[in-house]
């Protein structure tokens, strides 16, 4: 549901459709009425909520298992989307991350699918925080992402489908689980991030 903070009265209320619980939500920047949801069911909702119903939704399952879902589900455990609106990334599980994306390249004609890709071999925990990094001019769309035991991984995004992992990290060991990371940027040259955990 939306609710009005000034009237403090329920907005519009959406459908329910996730057969679990919901851990995730984030508006669509540019798309003022599109929202996402992910949750426990591994299940990826895309909502236009002034009709209060899902406009897609996508099924995590729907893909061959990794080695480690046998014990760990590809549930939504964090949503992220970019500052053009043009790029999904869902944390999920299984320790992959679900990237969706339909902005075009000069390769890619407007009559293809979106891109539907799924990041692997950056985490072998559930991935539970994610974000994208600002855009600088010189560097490809960035995305970090990070997993419940302190692993930290920068990808870079494609519009031509190739996304990379580019680098990980490994939280110092006084943080025994990472619940949650931003980045922010100061200037072009100077990108920080915070994370927080226990």
């Amino acid at each position: 549901m939306s609710v009005d903070l000034e009237t403090h009265k329920i907005h519009k209320q959406i459908a329910k459709k996730h057969k679990s619980i919901c851990m995730a939500v984030r508006f669509r920047s540019k798309k003022p009425w599109e929202v996402w949801s992910g949750g426990l069911d591994s299940r990826l909702f895309q909502w236009d909520f002034s009709r209060g119903m899902p406009s897609d939704v996508f099924d995590m399952n729907e893909r061959d298992p990794s080695p480690t879902q046998m014990f760990n589900p590809p549930f939504v455990y964090a949503l992220e989307i970019s500052a053009d609106g043009k790029w999904i990334a869902a944390g999920l599980g299984d320790s992959t991350i679900q990237v969706l994306s339909q902005e075009s390249s000069k390769k890619r004609s407007k009559k293809d699918e979106p891109i539907n890709l799924r990041l692997e071999n950056g985490h072998n925990a559930m991935v539970n925080c994610l974000s994208f990094l600002p855009s600088t001019e010189g560097y490809p769309l960035r995305l970090l992402s990070g997993s419940a035991n302190g692993s930290v991984a920068l990808w870079n995004l494609s519009t031509e489908g190739n996304c990379e992992l580019a680098q990980t990290y490994k939280l110092d060991a006084s943080v025994g689980r990472l619940n949650w990371l931003k980045t922010f940027a100061l200037d072009e040259s100077n990108i920080h991030v915070a994370a927080a955990g226990v």
